[in-house]
């Protein structure tokens, strides 16, 4: 994850608007970064009214990861998608050993699943998720003991 919306919106027009900022590069914003109380590098992005519009979601260890990860942002954001999702999505994402994985996220952002194991490519973690989506909702339960 790159970055999120900083602050929670009551309207989900709110929240559309506030991506739309991060995108447009031509509307005033600033990239603040600091150090938190537990020693971790963040960033977060300030609009023209000094609300905060997105923040990094995770700490970094050090101040050149920090900048990394902003610039990232000011590379990627202005051309990502946006997803809306409803009560849950899938997202596929690469782990640092470059495999593919998917989840599955609630709206507010917990991960209610995963796959537990990568693929070497993209369309590997595709297969697993139609492969959940055809299933899961038929399958049965069981109590297992570690």
């Amino acid at each position: 994850m790159l970055a999120d919306g900083g602050e929670g919106y009551t309207r989900r027009n709110d929240a559309t608007r506030a991506v739309e900022r991060v995108r447009d590069r031509s509307t005033a914003t600033e990239f603040e970064i600091y150090e938190d109380n537990a020693g971790e590098w963040r960033w977060r992005l300030r609009g023209g009214n000094q609300q905060i519009v997105a923040d990094s979601g995770e700490g970094y260890d050090s101040r050149d990861g920090v900048e990394q990860a902003v610039e990232r942002v000011r590379e990627y954001a202005p051309d990502a998608d946006t997803y809306n999702l409803g009560r849950a999505g899938f997202e596929i994402y690469q782990d640092k050993g470059g495999k593919y994985r998917w989840r599955l996220r609630h709206r507010n952002g917990n991960v209610l699943m995963d796959c537990g194991q990568g693929y070497s490519d993209r369309s590997g973690a595709r297969d697993g998720i139609e492969s959940v989506k055809r299933n899961a909702a038929n399958a049965g339960s069981e109590d297992t003991e570690s």
